[in-house]
């Protein structure tokens, strides 16, 4: 039975930028967007599937007609951007400053600020288990209870929207690649990992195709690393998500997408390796809660990669 459709759900302010974003990547794939409407090889629409029901991830799929078509699920678009809100401003607030500035006292207001971030991200979580609504009374892309929130929140639509047109571009990938004839072949579930990887990589060349620095990508970098660790919030047991079953190993994909990133300022791969880190601990508490000090942030990476390593191998 069909669920309920989501009823005004507000990332859909955001509908026109997600599709502009999309449309304007870089052009280094195997085909561009428009090349692959022209030839039939992908549909020019894109399904928004409006279930109230708990997210999936964007897949691409065949039509009646024969012409692939990406479907996005809205409670897909509305989980990612919480989760990016949500820790951008934990990270930022509670991690980034008190580092720079360990004396610095934490006032009422910053308090409020990241207790409603905190409150977000609880709710994207709990998305995989049963979909509700968005609290209205929580930050969205269209309500912001002060200037702060809204400063914050102009920062999480930039990087949602290359987000969400990264994981577009994914879909794209496929479809160009010819991935879906390989996958209808009798041998086709055999090469199902290297497919993905192939469509991870052209999704990162359209989103990053051009020469930037580490300042100028950082918000690619967020919009790559939220992709991956967000899809951790997908899976109501999160250790299947380190299991291949089609994708490879999700901690694989966030350490691959860092090492592609290559970024050479020591402030920006400290700051996206520990986002990181914190990330997966806090989806894995019991498995990665330190128990030493790490010798620095690749160290306490790669401990938080090893762990989860042996998690899966446990399996």
């Amino acid at each position: 039975m069909a669920s309920d459709p989501i009823v005004d759900s507000p990332v859909l302010v955001l509908e026109g930028n997600i599709l502009w974003q999309f449309e304007n990547l870089s052009e280094f794939g195997t085909q561009t967007l428009k090349m692959q409407v022209a030839l039939g090889t992908l549909s020019g629409e894109i399904l928004l599937d409006m279930s109230a029901a708990p997210p999936k991830g964007p897949r691409v799929a065949k039509q009646s007609t024969g012409v692939p078509e990406i479907n996005v699920d809205l409670s897909h678009l509305e989980m990612l951007w919480a989760f990016i809100y949500g820790w951008m401003v934990v990270y930022e607030e509670r991690v980034q400053k008190q580092q720079i500035d360990p004396t610095k006292l934490i006032n009422a207001e910053t308090t409020k600020l990241v207790n409603r971030a905190q409150e977000l991200l609880a709710w994207s979580a709990s998305l995989r288990e049963s979909y509700t609504a968005w609290p209205a009374s929580l930050p969205s892309p269209r309500h912001y209870a002060t200037e702060q929130e809204e400063w914050y929140g102009l920062k999480a639509n930039l990087v949602f929207q290359k987000a969400v047109a990264f994981l577009l571009s994914h879909e794209r990938a496929h479809a160009a690649l010819g991935h879906l004839e390989v996958i209808q072949r009798a041998d086709g579930a055999g090469f199902r990992l290297d497919m993905e990887r192939d469509a991870d990589a052209a999704a990162y060349d359209d989103l990053l195709g051009q020469s930037l620095d580490d300042r100028e990508k950082a918000p690619e970098a967020w919009a790559v690393v939220s992709v991956m660790l967000s899809t951790f919030y997908l899976y109501k047991a999160p250790r299947n998500a380190l299991l291949p079953s089609g994708h490879p190993a999700l901690h694989h994909r966030v350490a691959h997408m860092l090492r592609r990133l290559a970024l050479a300022d020591p402030h920006y791969d400290y700051y996206f390796s520990f986002l990181c880190r914190l990330v997966l601990q806090a989806v894995f508490p019991e498995v990665l809660q330190p128990t030493r000090q790490f010798d620095d942030w690749e160290d306490a990476l790669t401990d938080a990669l090893d762990r989860l390593d042996h998690l899966s191998g446990a399996q």
